[in-house]
């Protein structure tokens, strides 16, 4: 049971719940303060993840230390500060840096109003600097082996005029099975099968991501029902308006797998 301004100890150091941030599959995740032992000032702002059970604490420890010594390396991922030696109930598994900002999910229906404050030529220009962006931070995992396997809105911070990509519950080895699809509604036919993951099931999320928020729509949803089978629904898109996003997320989600991105270098 967690509650705003209790305190806990993890790893050496006290902590003060700040706010429930939100949960998830894996687990929940809490803006926290460090908090100085003797002056009881605040050390610094971070992101705490709990997880659910013990079973899936084991899961969530393995994927943030995976993930961990490899996030210094690009501005867009969000740094692990510490992780837990063992997965423990009623404790912390890791803790991640703070970003200043909002999920990426709250600018769907003022995608372009967020253009025009970034003073891009248009809501496309946005995009593709943000995919660009988001790409860049995905090459530095997938060149050391792994996926981050939950590419969505939410796990996408928007901070200032860049993002930031966060949340490393499902980090896996590429090449191994999948034990968990990370969000549903983002993630590739083959992930949501549980096959042995792919770089290119991350791009696939991105693209599926991308599409929801610029477009305000589920990207496979025809009336009410989700049907990745037909691909993204470009019903009513004025396509001509975003030409070379609409051929990137086409073929990011295309219905065969061997026709996708098979690689960041590729997207």
């Amino acid at each position: 049971f967690w509650t705003e301004d209790q305190l806990v100890r993890f790893r050496g150091r006290d902590y003060r719940i700040v706010s429930r941030l939100g949960s998830g599959g894996m687990g929940t995740t809490f803006k926290v303060v460090e908090i100085d032992g003797s002056t009881k000032e605040h050390m610094g702002t971070y992101v705490a993840k709990v997880a659910h059970s013990a079973e899936t604490g084991q899961r969530v420890l393995r994927a943030y230390s995976l993930a961990r010594s490899h996030l210094g390396r690009h501005a867009a991922l969000s740094a692990i500060f510490e992780v837990a030696r063992e997965a423990r109930e009623n404790d912390f598994i890791a803790l991640m840096t703070w970003i200043e900002g909002a999920p990426l999910g709250e600018f769907s229906g003022v995608f372009p109003l967020m253009a025009e404050e970034q003073q891009e030529t248009s809501s496309e220009a946005l995009a593709l600097r943000w995919l660009r962006v988001m790409c860049e931070a995905l090459d530095v995992l997938h060149r050391n082996g792994l996926v981050h396997g939950d590419i969505s809105p939410r796990n996408i911070i928007v901070s200032g005029g860049d993002l930031v990509l966060t949340d490393y519950d499902f980090v896996a080895k590429i090449g191994e099975p999948i034990t968990a699809p990370g969000t549903v509604l983002y993630c590739s036919p083959s992930y949501q099968a549980k096959r042995v993951a792919s770089p290119s099931d991350d791009i696939f999320a991105l693209a599926a991501s991308v599409f929801h928020v610029v477009f305000e729509r589920e990207p496979f949803e025809y009336s009410g029902v989700q049907a990745k089978e037909r691909g993204l629904n470009w019903e009513g898109v004025d396509r001509a308006k975003f030409p070379i996003l609409a051929d990137f997320l086409d073929k990011a989600t295309h219905l065969e797998p061997d026709r996708r991105f098979g690689s960041i270098i590729d997207a």
